[in-house]
């Protein structure tokens, strides 16, 4: 899956470098023909790569929650599910290590096979 989600970024990033390649490419025609000055190109410029960066926000946010949506489907852990195990068992694992030291100096009673409440 790592490597198709690669290659889809930089699928992505190719396709950005291309377009805004293009567009300075457009703009600076367009200054060269007059039609516009090099403060309304630089203006256009700016607010289009400000729409860029946001489009490239939502996209990343909608990439996001398909990738948990996909993953809650699967069943699958995410990083802060596991962390949140790894400390738990921590800290089982110190109680029980206390409870081991506390008792260390107490006989353990004879294992019966009887169960007592």
């Amino acid at each position: 899956m790592e490597f198709t989600i690669e290659k889809l970024f930089l699928a992505g990033l190719g396709s950005a470098i291309m377009a805004k390649e293009k567009v300075e490419e457009t703009v600076n025609q367009l200054v060269n023909k007059g039609d516009l000055t090099k403060d309304q190109a630089k203006s256009l410029v700016d607010d289009l790569a400000t729409k860029a960066e946001s489009e490239r926000n939502k996209f990343e946010a909608r990439g996001k929650e398909e990738l948990r949506k996909f993953f809650t489907e699967q069943n699958l852990a995410f990083v802060e599910d596991l962390k949140r195990l790894e400390n738990r068992l921590a800290y089982l694992e110190e109680k029980v290590n206390a409870l081991s030291a506390q008792g260390a100096g107490h006989a353990q009673p004879e294992a019966t096979g009887i169960i007592t409440p």
